[in-house]
């Protein structure tokens, strides 16, 4: 019989122990910024909303910028403000570990330049936008560096595990 004394579900034969037991749940709000690696731009924003799930180490992530001004600043754009900090095995190396933040919708690039979505840094609160590097779709992906327009406007989702 589980030993926790708290509240929860368990999952499973409940005499496996506390393995089994369920009890870290969280919603909440967070603000995504839109940044750069190097220095940070000057933005305006109209409109900043996010909204998370967190049920053990999984976060899940929804969100909507909207940015009347954006100006300056150097190296790549990011998303940052996740709610959790990401979980350090993002940064073996292999892009296939690092989840992928999806754009539902994105205007205030041109249509060659718009990113296609965001690959989520490991044991970091930010995710890379990537656009692709030529008209082809299956082109490789390159980072953005400076195609982005004066305002933003966009929305997306991300789930990934974070560090606790």
């Amino acid at each position: 019989i589980p030993t926790n004394s708290g509240y929860g579900i368990i999952l499973g034969n409940t005499v496996t122990g506390d393995a089994n037991l369920l009890d870290d749940y969280e919603e909440g709000t967070w603000s995504p910024t839109v940044t750069r690696s190097g220095s940070a731009p000057s933005l305006t924003y109209q409109r900043q909303h996010g909204t998370y799930v967190k049920v053990g180490r999984n976060v899940s992530c929804h969100f909507n910028v909207y940015a009347t001004s954006i100006s300056g600043g150097g190296g790549n754009f990011l998303i940052g403000g996740l709610p959790f900090t990401t979980n350090s095995i993002l940064n073996n190396g292999s892009e296939g570990y690092r989840p992928v933040m999806v754009f539902g919708y994105f205007s205030g690039a041109s249509s060659t330049a718009t990113p296609r979505g965001a690959l989520v840094n490991g044991n970091t609160n930010h995710a890379t936008m990537y656009q692709h590097s030529g008209s082809d779709a299956r082109s490789n992906f390159s980072q953005v560096s400076s195609t982005l327009g004066s305002t933003l406007n966009f929305y997306g989702s991300v789930t990934y595990i974070s560090q606790s």
